[in-house]
């Protein structure tokens, strides 16, 4: 169990030379604590892969960090530039990350792309602003094929830029999105008190 604790409240006004928080690792039967390493970001929400490679956003100070940690040694492994306040989801394949930002409008996409060792080699915003809503719930589907927003818009996933985050289909709008390993085809919308299972094998765009 992954926990983050920022040194002070989130700010758009509060930048990296005055930032820090750590980052607290619990065993989610006992709650015991397992590990610990403080950051020089004021950490807001988090990625990990299979590697033990931590990938922690920036609460604070508009244009800021998302840093790569490695989980054993604590030390960073590189960083990249994102919005303050943004949501990361990582790709199943674990070869990107997608964020949704919450602090800028209009609300926008993008992708990071992960090198094998963990650190960042690119990123790039989704090619629309403002055509299409975005909420700050974000999932990528088990095949790996779409990105998924709250507000019920579908986003192609592609290794290849100039197919990646392109609108293709709406679904219900959901406030949480979850999925199982065991059962790659489907995936798990929740809203209030309603979850919905969808089937994620290949959709036709919309015209």
């Amino acid at each position: 169990m992954f926990l983050l604790f920022s040194d002070a409240d989130f700010s758009p006004y509060r930048f990296e030379k005055v930032q820090g928080g750590s980052v607290t690792v619990l065993d989610p039967a006992t709650l015991q604590l397992k590990d610990e390493w403080r950051t020089r970001i004021d950490p807001f929400d988090l990625a990990v892969d299979k590697k033990g490679h931590v990938f922690v956003t920036s609460g604070s100070g508009q244009h800021t960090m998302i840093i790569n940690y490695d989980r054993a040694t604590k030390q960073e492994l590189s960083f990249a530039w994102i919005e303050d306040a943004d949501y990361v989801e990582l790709h199943p394949f674990e070869d990107k990350l997608y964020s949704v930002s919450t602090a800028v409008s209009p609300r926008d996409i993008s992708c990071y792309t992960v090198s094998p060792d963990g650190k960042f080699i690119d990123s790039k915003d989704s090619l629309y602003h403002g055509e299409y809503e975005f909420s700050d719930a974000l999932g990528v589907t088990p095949n790996g094929r779409y990105v998924v927003n709250g507000s019920g818009n579908v986003f192609t996933s592609s290794s290849n830029p100039t197919l990646n985050m392109k609108y293709i289909a709406a679904i219900d709008k959901f406030e949480a999105v979850a999925s199982d390993p065991e059962n790659p085809q489907y995936f798990y919308t929740g809203l209030n008190n309603v979850i919905n299972q969808i089937t994620a094998i290949r959709w036709k765009k919309r015209r």
